[in-house]
């Protein structure tokens, strides 16, 4: 799958469609030339001495063109918003976030400080973003999901770049999608808004999009509800 025009028909589809209302939206499809982007890398592998090449380069014209905030006013349902944001390879690699204090403990605030967002809610400002962890001697990052709004609680996600990118798709980047991925229990009581937020977020989004298949993330968040 040509994942820029799968992000680019999903954006256009939906300002054609009108099922949302669309408060935000970035849509550039662009092709870099391989040689070009590969400087791009050279230059971040003689700042940070690592080779992001492999895990990334296939994604360069993906990152920093597309992102869509939007919200499903409708009086029958509660209300539904969803948003993404992809910044762009030099920015998740140098733009600083200032997301930790001094007030965190220690591995916590060393962990937020390695983190590179790449997925992020600038319309709803609600601190809920998508970042890359780049271990030392792994050329696959993990990633991680880092909650403003829980004091900035990190929780990482049992998923790969490729298949996030294709979940975001999917869900249209409806908030907070990200949680069915994350290593939680939640039956905990701690989890209990995010248990209900996904519970809604399943009801609704299979009927706002209908042909989309949502049941392999329905069976998914029910499996998580009986191993807790």
């Amino acid at each position: 799958m040509d994942l820029q025009l799968a992000f680019d028909k999903m954006i256009r589809d939906e300002k054609q469609k009108q099922r949302v209302e669309i408060l935000r939206e970035m849509n550039h499809l662009v092709y870099t030339e391989p040689t070009i982007a590969k400087e791009e890398f050279v230059f971040l592998e003689e700042q940070n001495g690592i080779d992001y090449y492999p895990a990334f380069s296939k994604y360069f014209d993906l990152l920093g063109n597309f992102g869509l905030a939007w919200i499903y006013p409708n009086s029958a349902d509660p209300g539904l918003s969803g948003e993404f944001h992809l910044n762009n390879v030099i920015d998740i690699f140098f733009l600083e976030h200032m997301l930790s204090n001094d007030s965190m403990p220690g591995n916590l605030k060393e962990l937020i400080q390695a983190l590179k967002p790449f997925d992020e809610h600038p319309q709803f400002g609600d601190g809920i973003l998508s970042a890359f962890r780049i271990m030392e001697n792994h050329q696959e990052p993990e990633i991680w999901l880092y909650d403003g709004s829980r004091g900035g609680e990190c929780f990482k996600m049992e998923i790969d770049i490729h298949d996030y990118f294709l979940t975001l798709l999917d869900f249209r980047g409806a908030i907070p999608w990200q949680y069915l991925y994350c290593k939680i229990n939640l039956n905990d009581i701690e989890f209990k808004l995010q248990r209900e937020y996904l519970s809604q977020l399943l009801d609704m989004v299979p009927k706002i999009f209908p042909e989309t298949d949502f049941q392999k993330y329905i069976s998914r968040y029910q499996s998580m509800l009986s191993k807790s």
